[in-house]
């Protein structure tokens, strides 16, 4: 798991927009498929190539976040869950990894993700997401602060259902443009 020699860049910025500024097809998979939740928030995801929208909403005590591509086509669900959340074995691959790799190491979140695949309909996924399932295809996203030979860098780690790495990037940090003095 370890010998990947140099993280990818995630050059990235997400930020909160208005509910007139996502596509129509999302807004509409959102009435139609999610159960009345309050409090939808709407968000842009940019990078360096794409363009991504994402619906985050409470429901049930757990934080979700549903994505969609720019057409406003159904991606993934995201679930925050905690360690205790993920089976050992997998905790203990992930946790294995970053001892590995980092001199020292914080993890912010943990996201379980279930994508949409033409395997299984969008219904499917979505029962799935909500029921919390451990599936053999899912993934988690681990959002860590890592440092490496004395540099602190922000990561987004991304690792199978077993908790073997798939990919590792460099983060940027939150845009804090709002905080002006």
């Amino acid at each position: 798991m370890s010998s990947m020699a140099m993280a990818q860049d995630k050059l990235e910025r997400e930020h909160r927009i208005k509910k007139s500024q996502v596509p129509a097809s999302a807004i509409h998979f959102m009435e139609s498929k999610i159960a009345p939740v309050k409090k939808i928030r709407y968000y842009r995801e940019i990078d360096t190539s794409t363009v991504h929208y994402i619906s985050k909403f409470k429901k049930d005590r757990l934080h979700y976040g549903i994505q969609f591509s720019e057409d406003g086509k159904f991606q993934h669900v995201a679930i925050t869950v905690k360690a205790i959340d993920i089976p050992k074995d997998s905790w203990d691959n992930i946790m294995q990894f970053m001892n590995g790799y980092f001199s020292k190491h914080k993890i912010k979140k943990v996201y379980q993700q279930y994508k949409a695949t033409k395997e299984q309909s969008e219904k499917v996924t979505l029962k799935n997401a909500f029921q919390n399932l451990i599936l053999p295809d899912l993934t988690y996203r681990v959002l860590a602060k890592g440092s490496i030979e004395g540099k602190c860098q922000a990561y987004e780690i991304l690792v199978d259902a077993e908790g073997n790495l798939i990919s590792l990037k460099k983060s940027l940090p939150p845009n804090y443009d709002h905080i002006l003095y």
